[in-house]
């Protein structure tokens, strides 16, 4: 169902997945299992639909409200900011390939 409510709802729950499947992913290890590499690519997939919800000018303002909540959240707990559990603080390879830096 693509109604606003629904894919509103939907960016609201997958915000709130996303700091425990980072977490997961963070405590994977190199090379990451296939499970984890699995989150990681269902959370890369969720931050480029958010990215282009947000740029979309055929979703209403209450659905790119939240994408940019949604993108909001994954910039926090990527950077030094969200508490991150990288040695510098939260800043990784991964992170600066999943922000786009």
């Amino acid at each position: 169902d693509g109604s606003p409510a629904v894919v509103k709802r939907c960016l609201l729950s997958c915000a709130g997945l996303l700091r425990p499947a980072l977490a997961l992913v963070a405590a994977g290890g190199e090379p990451l299992p296939e499970a984890l590499a699995e989150v990681r690519a269902l959370v890369d997939g969720m931050r480029t639909e958010a990215a282009e919800m947000m740029a979309s000018a055929a979703r209403t303002d209450a659905v790119r409200t939240q994408a940019v909540k949604f993108c909001e959240a994954l910039v926090l707990a990527c950077t030094n900011g969200g508490g991150g559990g990288g040695k510098d603080g939260g800043d990784s390879a991964w992170a600066d390939e999943t922000l786009g830096r």
